[in-house]
């Protein structure tokens, strides 16, 4: 009797085991949908086209150079959206474009009318903001004739914003910042009074604008001494480092003409 009870009790207990464990099976398809609604963010869109210009024909090449293989042509007054812009050794913009027939490859900036347009994209619309049509770049080789530039035009990457003259002293004066390499001086100078004079070295020499007429000279002052001197130690110091500037000045025409720029940033070697 009691082997019998007790027999009974164990196969209860594990039927209720049994029982616990057991999950129902649920499908996949009896499974609730549940929808991601991803809210839409308004945003600004930009876009770059090329017309080009100038030209009857302009090649096509696999590289952002002159020199680089020929795979194809486009015509005058041919349009494309801008896939990159790059720039070859001496600064100048090439785009790169995908023509008709399937060819992805660059075109000369220089023949090229460019244009910029803004889109503002909404959920349910789409509205131009702006289309900014820029002037087809005129590049200026590198030492260029002082008689022959006009604001606009660029040197090495160097744009011409200003030529201005007082007296004798003539400035051309240049926008677009450039990193160089070579020696500094902190002196107080008989004409200048005191000064950092950089002279750049033969790899970044090749990096400003120089005229015809002085092709061996692009030495300079920094054109905000007060606010830079600190960065070069005391009068008498001299050094190597590596110095970005911008608003490259040519000065010329007058005895007490000098070159000049403004510093953006210094690594004092």
């Amino acid at each position: 009797m009691k082997k019998w009870m007790i027999g009974a009790v164990c196969g209860l207990m594990i039927t209720g085991c049994s029982i616990q464990s057991v999950e129902p099976e649920v499908k996949e398809e009896d499974l609730p949908v549940v929808e991601k609604i991803i809210e839409f963010e308004p945003r600004n869109v930009e876009a770059d086209y090329i017309t080009i210009v100038n030209t009857q024909r302009l090649n096509v090449r696999a590289e952002a150079d002159e020199s680089s293989d020929k795979i194809g042509a486009v015509e005058i007054n041919d349009k494309f959206q801008v896939i990159s812009e790059a720039y070859d050794s001496t600064k100048r913009i090439w785009y790169e474009i995908r023509t008709e027939e399937g060819i992805r490859g660059f075109v000369a900036g220089w023949y090229c009318a460019a244009t910029k347009i803004t889109i503002r994209v909404e959920a349910d619309s789409a509205t131009i903001l702006d289309i900014d049509v820029l002037p087809v770049p005129k590049y200026v080789s590198n030492p260029f004739d002082e008689d022959d530039v006009s604001v606009g035009d660029q040197v090495v990457g160097h744009v011409i914003k200003e030529i201005a003259q007082i007296d004798d002293l003539i400035k051309i004066v240049f926008e677009g910042q450039v990193e160089l390499t070579g020696s500094y001086y902190h002196e107080n100078n008989s004409d200048l009074g005191k000064v950092i004079i950089f002279s750049p070295d033969e790899a970044s020499s090749v990096l400003l604008p120089r005229m015809s007429q002085d092709i061996t000279s692009v030495e300079f002052v920094l054109s905000d001494y007060d606010q830079v001197s600190s960065n070069f130690g005391d009068i008498g110091t001299t050094g190597y480092a590596t110095l970005t500037v911008d608003s490259y000045t040519i000065g010329y025409g007058s005895s007490s003409a000098y070159n000049q720029a403004k510093m953006v940033k210094v690594i004092i070697e």
